[in-house]
């Protein structure tokens, strides 16, 4: 929730509003921000695009809540709603396509905007965000006041993604007995038997406004608010919270010159929902890089009793690589927990466990989903220019030595690639565009990374991050694991339900060759957006089981 002006100066309906979603929701962090707190969520980058002081505020807020609820997801609420019950007891039941907003406020407009709730990684969130950042470009004026509105239902209308989406949330009606306009002369009158201040209202959010100055003690308005406020009317400090823990977190980036694309959007990830639930957060980074929210640090600088948690993210956990088992012993009387990580089996040689909690991809106890693909700001896709030529995207491996040189098939694997693009060549015009995930030999930013995924028509891969990088920009891929008998990959791929993921001890040149081709003529939209589906929601499970986890730890760092 926002007050741009700061919340010394809020009215009364603000402090009533923040106070009933602290009251009812206990179990759940309520970040109430003004404007100077948007520097600790939002990039420098960012701001400086949204440039909040030359628009108008209403306006502001608009895009300020869908730049939040895209970086962190969660649930965004405006300082004239009331709260009337937990936010457990019946949101979980409404966010079936990961997003929910309350149905037409009037018969004009998709969705009310004073109450919205979006998992990490939502579509509609994503592309909402995206026409709102086109619409404002060159803009210091609105050409209609529900000009966010009218994006919305424009997104329904030219994305068929976007409105099976919308189509696939549940529909809970924004008009009732507890929603008022602006000027409601009801709300400036005595309350009737039906809004009584004992009386629990139906609905789960009542919506108020802050364009009464001044209402009477006696009045609906008046008593609405005394709802919100409860039976203790002084606000908790928002800074006294149990739960806050501070958290080093730690990825292969830690150590110069190391670190994937995958492995940055990892960190970036789970920095990110840390920083959104009210942790103090830490990140080991080897290069210079700003995490909104976070602090860069050297970890062999960092005494391992001054922090409650280590979170290692993303990556292979091996026992002979010699920079990550340094930083483990280093941290060894710290709690340890890995995030997005493969362990190999318990009989490899190669085998390491270092972690007291471990959120696996890949074998652990429980399988959890990797969190690269709910990575904030990911580049805008899908508005591709119309070309002659087609351009395939190759993100290749190369030799794996952790799995050994008679199981890793890297250079079989780079014959069939070359094989479909032959054969893809004589089908006509064709780029191919080499893409190389190593951030360090890469030589250019991540998201200019990213954005050579989103320029293609088709990527080929053997790395399980191309194949997200491919689903974040919305491009088919096909995906072969070169590792005989599979390895990550085909394991972590396979189960999303996108049919093109294959061993290689097990490819048909020609067939894969075939699919290729007809990938490029029909890109599957509709089953790619499914399996990204899938894997969104899967990252979204990580990310709540990890908060429960980071939330239950004993609160041992020194202040």
């Amino acid at each position: 929730m926002l007050w741009l002006q700061g919340w010394q100066e809020a009215p009364e309906v603000a402090q009533a509003s923040r106070q009933s979603w602290l009251r009812f929701n206990p179990d759940w962090r309520v970040q109430a921000l003004s404007l100077p707190d948007l520097t600790n969520f939002l990039p420098t980058a960012t701001l400086e695009r949204l440039n909040v002081d030359s628009i108008p505020p209403a306006a502001a807020s608009d895009v300020i809540r869908l730049e939040l609820l895209h970086r962190y997801g969660g649930v965004w609420v405006d300082a004239t709603t009331i709260c009337t019950r937990s936010l457990d007891s019946w949101l979980p039941a409404q966010m079936a396509s990961g997003f929910f907003a309350f149905d037409r406020p009037s018969p004009d407009r998709l969705l009310s905007t004073w109450f919205l709730a979006a998992q990490a990684g939502s579509y509609i969130v994503e592309r909402w965000c995206a026409a709102a950042t086109d619409y404002w470009l060159g803009r210091s004026e609105h050409d209609n006041y529900f000009w966010v509105h009218n994006l919305f239902a424009n997104c329904c209308r030219v994305d068929p993604n976007f409105r099976a989406a919308w189509e696939l949330t549940p529909k809970h009606s924004a008009r009732h007995a507890y929603h008022f306009a602006p000027h409601s002369p009801a709300l400036l009158e005595p309350p009737t038997l039906a809004y009584r201040e004992d009386v629990t209202p139906p609905e789960p959010v009542m919506k108020l406004t802050h364009k009464l100055a001044h209402f009477d003690d006696q009045s609906l308005m008046a008593t609405l608010c005394r709802f919100g406020r409860g039976a203790a009317p002084d606000d908790p400090p928002l800074e006294a919270d149990a739960s806050r823990r501070r958290i080093l977190v730690a990825w292969y980036g830690a150590f110069s010159g190391h670190g994937t694309i995958g492995d940055l959007r990892s960190l970036e990830t789970v920095t990110a929902n840390l920083v959104g639930v009210g942790h103090e957060v830490l990140h080991a980074t080897a290069a210079e890089l700003n995490l909104p929210g976070a602090r860069r640090v050297d970890w062999r600088t960092i005494d391992p009793s001054s922090v409650d948690a280590v979170l290692f993210v993303c990556g292979p956990i091996l026992r002979f690589h010699p920079w990550t088992q340094e930083l483990f012993a280093h941290f060894a009387s710290t709690h340890l927990a890995g995030v997005g990580v493969s362990l190999l089996p318990a009989d490899d040689p190669n085998h390491s466990n270092p972690f007291d909690r471990v959120f696996a991809r890949q074998g652990g106890p429980t399988r959890y989903g990797d969190v690269a693909i709910v990575a904030p700001n990911p580049v805008d896709r899908r508005n591709r220019p119309t070309r002659a030529e087609r351009v395939i995207g190759l993100a290749l491996r190369g030799q794996q030595g952790e799995y050994g040189d008679e199981r890793c098939r890297w250079q079989e694997t780079e014959a069939v690639v070359q094989r479909i693009l032959t054969s893809a060549a004589e089908d006509g015009p064709l780029r191919v565009v080499t893409i190389e995930n190593h951030l360090t030999r890469a030589a250019m930013p991540a998201n200019a990374i990213e954005a050579q995924y989103g320029d293609c028509d088709l990527i080929l891969t053997s790395r399980f991050h191309g194949a997200i990088a491919a689903m974040r920009q919305g491009v088919p891929f096909i995906a072969i694991d070169q590792i005989s008998g599979g390895a990550k990959v085909y394991d972590l791929l396979a189960d999303l339900g996108w049919p093109y993921v294959h061993k290689i001890s097990e490819a048909d040149p020609s067939y894969l060759t075939h699919c290729a081709l007809a990938l490029l003529q029909n890109p599957e939209s509709d089953r790619l957006m499914a399996a990204c589906r899938k894997a969104v929601k899967d990252a979204n499970c990580t990310l709540t089981d990890l908060d429960a986890w980071a939330a239950s730890l004993p609160k041992m760092s020194i202040d």
